[in-house]
């Protein structure tokens, strides 16, 4: 894919990508976040996409993959709660 098909195909999904992500992500720092590393990474395996038929899903899935990632990356990271310490009131 070349850079023109490139800036008319998948750049002008970019709004749309950002509210996907931001309603996934609830954040709109890691939506845009999310939504620069996927189309870096979309321009690097640009390749890839000439063998869709439909860019705009593709793109929308893999936006959708990414925020998964991401949300299951800040789950994994996240330490359980322990209640032992605290006291009830009497």
């Amino acid at each position: 894919m070349k850079e023109s098909e490139f800036t008319s195909l998948v750049l002008p999904l970019r709004d749309r990508m950002f509210r996907y992500a931001q309603s996934l992500l609830l954040s709109p720092a890691e939506a845009e976040d999310a939504v620069h590393d996927l189309l870096e990474r979309l321009w690097r395996e640009r390749g890839r996409l000439e063998e869709c038929r439909r860019v705009d899903s593709f793109v929308m899935t893999a936006v959708r993959n990414r925020c998964y990632d991401l949300l299951r990356r800040h789950r994994a990271d996240s330490r359980p709660v322990s209640y032992t310490h605290l006291t009830l009131p009497t």
